[in-house]
């Protein structure tokens, strides 16, 4: 994956180096122009009702919480995308408006010590299932028994990350702009989305620990809004702030069991930051300067 900022910061450096040249303005919101960034983000969830289910058991942990799980800083994460991060692509098909396709890349962990109430059947071996709190579950069925999880005992973690996979609608408005060529200008961006998840989970129960077991697990919406600052109309500095819901109607849970799933719905807020690069399209009457509606 490190190859992939390499390719972006060569991108931008030589369509920065080889229009520099150019006298004429360009306008970054304008009809024909493409544009892409790479960004980082952290994010906060919902408590949710997790659903589990599989040979043996079949029951809901009901007001779950979780959180993410960005890399430290100097790890060396955000070279190789081990981080949490977000790719995006557009192109503006008319003045102020564009259309784009998008990676959000987030880490959803249970918390430790996470107080739940379970509900469901346990008809597998009792010796084998705890979920931390030092109470073992004999075959049965459970109705609104309190449960503290740990970590050692039952975990469910997507540390090789929820994928959003996404188109989104954009629309940019351009707030200031400094210089008699626009050199810098500030913009604001508002986007609605929807797309589908791609789940890698690692899930420990019942004494067994699975890692990277991934599926296709549902679907997301999302809105957001953010400040853009462009420099020499080629690059930019971006700001983003996200709102959305995820709805994974199965995520696989283990590679050998296809009858071992989970399903949840939860909300999610989401902060980002990162760089982007901006290429124009020379109009045929070479109007490169022309107004935006």
């Amino acid at each position: 994956m490190r190859y992939i900022l390499v390719v972006f910061l060569v991108l931008v450096a030589s369509v920065s180096f080889s229009q520099s040249r150019k006298a004429k303005r360009k306008i970054s919101n304008a009809r024909g122009v493409i544009y892409g960034s790479l960004g980082y983000n952290r994010s906060a969830y919902t408590k949710t009702n997790a659903h589990f289910e599989g040979t043996g058991y079949n029951f809901n942990l009901k007001h779950a919480a979780a959180q993410d799980n960005q890399s430290k800083l100097g790890s060396g994460d955000y070279l190789t995308f081990s981080s949490q991060f977000n790719l995006k692509l557009g192109y503006h098909y008319k003045n102020v408006w564009s259309i784009s396709v998008g990676l959000d890349h987030m880490k959803y962990v249970f918390a430790n010590y996470n107080h739940v109430t379970l509900n469901g059947s346990v008809t597998m071996d009792a010796n084998n299932v705890t979920f931390g709190d030092s109470q073992s579950f004999a075959t049965g069925f459970y109705t609104n028994v309190p449960v503290s999880t740990y970590n050692g005992d039952f975990s469910y973690a997507t540390t090789k990350g929820i994928n959003f996979i996404h188109a989104d609608l954009n629309r940019t408005i351009k707030l200031i702009g400094i210089g008699k060529k626009n050199n810098f200008v500030l913009c604001y961006n508002a986007a609605v989305g929807a797309g589908g998840l791609f789940t890698s989970i690692d899930y420990n129960f019942a004494g067994r620990l699975t890692t990277n077991t991934t599926s296709f697990s549902g679907y997301a919406i999302s809105v957001s809004n953010g400040l853009r600052a462009e420099f020499f109309r080629h690059a930019y500095f971006y700001t983003n702030f996200s709102l959305g819901a995820l709805h994974q109607l199965k995520v696989k849970t283990r590679p050998d069991d296809f009858a071992a799933y989970s399903s949840q719905f939860f909300g999610y807020c989401q902060l980002e930051a990162g760089v982007g690069f901006l290429l124009y399209k020379r109009g045929k009457n070479a109007c490169d300067d022309c107004p935006v509606w």
